[in-house]
């Protein structure tokens, strides 16, 4: 039963479940995302160089505490919508298993951790300190604002991503190339439209604001149809772009002849499982971080290309 507040009294659990619960409300799986840290190091070939620094490990900490804090914040500005949520609502803050106040104080946690890492990552890696500032407001001011907002809600998505990229460039002292940037691009709308689509159809049957089961605003402007062409479409052009990027003769001219192309038939095939699962099964690709986690498929494409990525790169021409 809610409280006379609103707010959902916390079940009287051992300590062990508190911290479990505390841990659940961090959202540590989610912290995969910040592998996107690690692509301009890996085509930059300066990979082994950043970790051994520290610039990379430490802006990875630095990020993924900072990601945590936003989760918390999130949670405790979404917390009624999360109750309509057929997932969402086993969330910890949304089903009662730890107070408000509680919320807070792990979100200053993780935003105190994060800071300690950035002031480590700042003294080895130049420019990271505004990048992960910018992140910190984007995502306060997405949960805040502008998740409200129609299209606006999917770009800030996308452009955490391409933040992410360009911070691990920064902590690698490496350039992000044009080819990168526009691969980047494409697939954080990938994931940012694939999520709402997932949503949208979760909610095909609700028409009106305040409805049981509409958890997002926007979701009311989006329509099914128009999504799935834009989430194929995007696809289409993000297999296309890495195609042109593996043979182009720029990237040959790095890597050596004929060892990117090796990476295609991992980033096709992940890409294709992807579109298919948007299609067939869009509630999976609502939770990015849980769909790599959960589809073998998925995770083998992303390991494959990882390995074949690291062997490409270790060529010259």
């Amino acid at each position: 039963m809610a409280a006379e507040s609103g707010e959902l009294r916390p079940s009287d659990e051992p300590g062990e479940h508190a911290v479990r619960a505390w841990i659940e409300l961090s959202r540590p799986t989610h912290w995969v995302k910040n592998l996107a840290l690690c692509v301009a190091p890996l085509f930059g070939r300066a990979l082994g160089a950043s970790i051994a620094s520290g610039a990379l490990p430490w802006t990875f900490a630095t990020f993924c505490a900072f990601a945590s804090a936003g989760y918390a914040i999130n949670d405790r500005i979404d917390v009624a919508a999360d109750r309509e949520h057929a997932d969402k609502r086993r969330r910890p803050y949304a089903r009662g298993a730890v107070h408000g106040r509680t919320v807070i104080a792990i979100a200053l946690f993780w935003i105190v951790v994060g800071g300690i890492c950035l002031s480590f990552a700042e003294r080895v890696a130049d420019g990271v300190l505004g990048l992960a500032l910018a992140y910190v407001v984007a995502t306060v001011a997405y949960s805040a604002l502008l998740k409200r907002v129609f299209v606006l809600d999917v770009l800030v998505l996308a452009g955490l991503f391409v933040l992410r990229i360009d911070a691990g460039a920064r902590a690698a002292g490496v350039p992000v190339s044009p080819w990168l940037a526009v691969c980047s691009v494409l697939g954080a709308c990938v994931v940012g439209f694939g999520k709402r689509l997932a949503e949208v159809d979760r909610n095909l049957a609700v028409f009106e604001p305040g409805s049981v089961g509409l958890t997002r605003a926007t979701l009311l402007s989006y329509r099914q149809s128009t999504l799935k062409v834009v989430v194929l479409g995007l696809i289409a052009a993000l297999a296309c772009v890495y195609t042109a990027y593996t043979v182009a003769a720029g990237t040959t001219a790095q890597f050596g002849a004929g060892r990117m192309p090796w990476t295609l038939p991992f980033a096709l095939a992940g890409l294709g499982r992807y579109a298919v699962t948007a299609l067939m099964r869009s509630e999976r690709i609502e939770d990015p971080a849980r769909l790599l986690w959960t589809d073998r498929w998925l995770a083998g494409c992303a390991i494959g290309w990882s390995a074949v990525a690291a062997w490409a790169v270790s060529g010259g021409g």
